[in-house]
């Protein structure tokens, strides 16, 4: 029988990376290092895909965050769903309560002025105030104005220091804020008339807003 150079089977372990006979053969020293390379260029490899597996997850989860997150004119059923809650019947509210400042900044993005109860935990004592504050809203908003009426939950986090901040000592309290000035808070004699004299202080220019005015509350 004869073979020719096809019918030879490569071995990568051959007779000359051997130290001793065929049938006890062990690698050389150069086999061994052929290889410990194979093996450290798979390891990269292996570590290569990982990386590059990570980095595409990575960016798709970032760009799946961009696009839930709000954007301007999402921002109002963001802030509906996680830190206000809806206007109801309650005639000792105004407009929607919210339950954080945070929400309470939120609220007043793309308005003229905001106009905001901070309540009395007597609900009795609230009421004739919130169905003024909604009513003056009412009228200027028939006017064209983008203004808007809110209760600050008296339970929310941050309250007591963002009364402390506003002067507030006493209520139930109305603060009327705006990009312009911000008139010192009512708390006594609320009347129409007060109330529409602070949303005008509020479309005033910084220039013109006096700062020796006190706080009503």
């Amino acid at each position: 029988m004869s073979f020719d150079d096809n019918d030879v089977e490569f071995n990568p372990l051959s007779s000359k990376d051997c130290k001793c006979d065929p049938e006890s053969c062990s690698p050389t020293t150069a086999g061994i290092a052929v290889s410990q390379k194979n093996s450290k260029i798979k390891t990269l490899l292996f570590v290569f895909i990982l990386l590059a597996a990570f980095a595409v997850t990575a960016y798709s989860l970032s760009e799946k965050s961009l696009s839930t997150q709000p954007t301007d004119g999402q921002s109002a059923s963001a802030l509906t769903l996680l830190q206000m809650q809806p206007q109801d019947n309650n005639k000792s509210t105004c407009g929607a309560t919210l339950n954080s400042i945070r929400a309470l900044e939120m609220a007043s993005e793309n308005k003229e002025a905001i106009f905001v109860l901070l309540p009395h935990k007597n609900d009795e004592k609230n009421q004739p105030i919130a169905q003024l504050v909604n009513s003056v809203v009412k009228k200027l908003n028939d006017k064209g104005k983008k203004v808007k009426a809110y209760t600050l939950n008296k339970d929310a986090a941050g309250f007591d220091k963002f009364a402390k901040e506003k002067s507030v000592e006493s209520f139930p309290c109305v603060l009327v804020l705006g990009s312009g000035c911000n008139p010192p808070g009512l708390s006594k004699e609320i009347t129409e008339e007060k109330l529409l004299a602070a949303y005008v202080k509020t479309t005033l220019p910084p220039s013109e807003c006096k700062t020796d005015e006190g706080s009503d509350c």
